[in-house]
């Protein structure tokens, strides 16, 4: 599986012959010119601008927005509903968990989450995460410290930190910095991550990779 991040929380990912493409943005609302490219799936969170630009992505992709579960080519993706905010929806709406099993590994993409506290019966959903997309730059949504909560209660084997690439070259740098610092882990930067379940440890004790890849 090959990685790759277009900026704010929109990822390119290829797996097993396919392209799926996630949270695709609109160039207004997140101020990037965003990338153009064929997909066969295509996962978008919630029906805001800067995650909803399904026609941003060429081809005939299916298209699944709404909670529920798809299976395209031995892939499985299974999309939770859950808030973009930690008002049960009341300010922002509804949100779509991500989780993605192909290749023997699974990859969450949380979108907009906003609950402030995690529910165990979503925990329980989630289940033994390979790799694990998360918002770290919006302290309206989630703040980093909200964040980091959230990872050590997933427990991931990787974690990609995504959404913070909106308020320009110097706020992003610091918003990463600050993350990198408060999560207390080495950080490898890369242009793409290209994995296999055979790179992932079995050993419930190894550490936890933080990995920042660049656009």
């Amino acid at each position: 599986m090959i990685i790759n991040w277009l900026s704010h929380s929109f990822f390119k990912i290829e797996t097993q012959g396919n392209i799926i493409a996630i949270d695709p943005f609109n160039e207004e609302a997140v101020g990037v010119k965003p990338s153009r490219f064929k997909a066969d799936i295509v996962l978008s969170s919630h029906d805001h601008d800067d995650h909803n630009n399904i026609d941003l992505i060429m081809g005939e992709p299916f298209v699944l927005k709404n909670s529920g579960e798809i299976e395209i080519n031995n892939i499985f993706v299974k999309a939770i509903e859950t808030f973009h905010d930690n008002k049960e929806g009341e300010e922002l709406g509804k949100n779509n968990i991500f989780v993605i099993d192909t290749e023997g590994m699974r990859l969450v993409h949380m979108g907009d989450y906003g609950e402030r506290k995690m529910k165990d019966d979503l925990i329980e959903k989630l289940g033994s995460v390979d790799i694990l997309l998360i918002p770290v730059g919006n302290d309206k949504i989630m703040s980093i410290s909200e964040a980091i909560d959230i990872i050590k209660k997933i427990e991931p084997k990787i974690v990609i930190p995504m959404h913070y690439q909106t308020q320009g070259p110097k706020n992003n740098e610091e918003i990463i910095k600050k993350f990198i610092k408060e999560i207390g882990m080495e950080a490898e930067t890369m242009d793409k991550l290209n994995i296999k379940k055979a790179n992932l440890s079995d050993d419930e004790d190894a550490q936890m990779q933080l990995i920042i890849l660049q656009n």
